[in-house]
């Protein structure tokens, strides 16, 4: 009898076990509930760093593809010693990968003949590739007329994205332009002309050139 009265007062009342219980269910809820936090974190942070990127990505296409820079520096006077002036005065320049470039330049016209930006390759970009092609950037300007022993400014538009190129049957094929430093010459020609063909048809004829200037231009 007396070591069942003592097996019976080891025995936890009702309260003690409630409270045990309750204990264990706090200490679940809080284990849970700190589970469940960091759970939260992780899935954050997760998607914190795929918006991350895919804003990257996107901006960085677009800047790839649409991006339009304007070379704002001045320009000084041409002369018959520099009859082509670009911004700045300098010779090199960084397109970076941008798809189009506002690039100005101030001509001095030495002919007896006018130029015309007007006509067909006017004014070209010609330039030797980063793998040693031949290869040009297209350019358009508004019609700027340049009469003889005058000077002119010609806003021009480059499409820094692409670069041409004539095969050997003299059609021309473009291409993306290829990051790296290509050696150019600005090329101002005069008016075209349009002789009488063989054929008894006119036929276009681009105008000598006027004036050049080298430069180089960088492309990634």
């Amino acid at each position: 009898m007396g070591d069942e009265t003592e097996l019976k007062g080891a025995q936890p009342t009702p309260s003690q076990t409630l409270y045990t219980f309750t204990s264990k269910l706090t200490a679940m809820d809080e284990r849970g509930a700190l589970e469940l936090s960091v759970n939260v974190i992780v899935i954050l942070v997760i998607a914190l760093v795929v918006i991350g990127l895919a804003v990257t990505f996107t901006v960085t296409k677009f800047s790839d593809t649409t991006s339009r820079i304007k070379i704002t520096e001045p320009l000084m006077e041409p002369d018959a010693d520099n009859p082509v002036q670009t911004p700045g005065g300098r010779t090199a320049y960084t397109f970076g990968r941008a798809s189009a470039v506002e690039m100005p330049i101030k001509v001095y016209n030495p002919l007896n003949k006018e130029h015309n930006s007007y006509y067909t390759e006017s004014i070209v970009y010609s330039c030797i590739s980063p793998a040693g092609e031949e290869v040009y950037f297209r350019a358009d300007a508004p019609q700027t007329i340049i009469k003889p022993g005058n000077t002119g400014d010609v806003p021009m538009l480059i499409n820094a994205k692409e670069v041409y190129k004539k095969d050997t049957s003299g059609d021309i094929t473009s291409q993306q332009a290829p990051p790296g430093k290509y050696a150019c010459r600005i090329i101002v020609r005069a008016i075209g002309t349009w002789p009488i063909g063989n054929d008894g048809k006119p036929h276009y004829q681009i105008g000598e050139d006027i004036v050049e200037k080298y430069i180089e231009i960088e492309v990634k």
